[in-house]
């Protein structure tokens, strides 16, 4: 584990967007904002906050569209959205984060695709594998130096953005990863406890925990003796 005290610990946290009318009157103006973006409509006539919340509420009754499979990008960010065929409004479908490790390259991204459309299709579960804005993912500058991740809060927005679009069943949400991925998708899973139940992952180096105490979701972790990088001793 490695800990430090710079930089808030809500740059780690997935931030959940209201997704109910009662949330929406609690919800901060650029709250309201982002869910009517991410649901492609407009908010540019909104002067009032009355006029902002009605247009939220307009982008939460949407229908779910349950788009194919696809990239998303939101600025520089891109993730792909792996789902399985025949999507059913009645069938909720758990979710899966997958993060790469270091040195990810256009080719290796879409090799995981080709090979984690394939699981999505057989285990009927809904994929997000994002990439990292860099090379690797920003959490290591976040617990050095505190620079708030970037890395993360595009996670939330893709989070929230498929939560909108799928029936996802919030009760089965875990993240996958190896290696550099693996120390992000233990330090998301144990800081947003609220919204992953389970980690999946092999070869992580570290892993950072914002939080003195709370709940923890469950951690299936394997790691190689022979690995020349991470010192599997330690």
């Amino acid at each position: 584990t490695v800990g430090s005290d710079s930089g808030s610990a809500d740059s780690l946290k997935l931030r959940r967007l209201p997704q109910s009318r009662r949330e929406l009157t609690a919800a901060s103006a650029a709250e309201l904002r982002q869910l009517v973006e991410l649901q492609g409509l407009k908010h540019s006539d909104c002067i009032e906050r009355s006029q902002l919340q009605a247009r939220a509420l307009q982008a939460l009754q949407r229908e779910k569209t349950f788009p194919k499979p696809r990239p998303i990008r939101l600025g520089p960010h891109t993730a792909n959205i792996l789902t399985p065929k025949r999507l059913k409004l009645s069938e909720r479908l758990p979710l899966l984060f997958v993060l790469h490790g270091a040195g990810r390259t256009e080719k290796s991204v879409q090799h995981m695709v080709l090979q984690f459309s394939k699981l999505s299709a057989r285990l009927r579960c809904l994929i997000i594998l994002p990439s990292s804005l860099g090379a690797t993912w920003d959490l290591m500058p976040y617990v050095k130096q505190g620079t708030p991740s970037k890395d993360t809060k595009f996670l939330g927005l893709v989070w929230n953005k498929v939560m909108l679009e799928y029936n996802v069943d919030p009760a089965r949400v875990a993240a996958l990863g190896f290696s550099d991925g693996a120390s992000y998708a233990l330090t998301l899973a144990v800081n947003n406890p609220d919204v992953f139940q389970a980690a999946m992952t092999w070869s992580a180096g570290y892993y950072y925990d914002s939080r003195q105490m709370g709940p923890k979701p469950k951690i299936l972790h394997g790691h190689g003796k022979a690995d020349e990088l991470f010192d599997f001793g330690k």
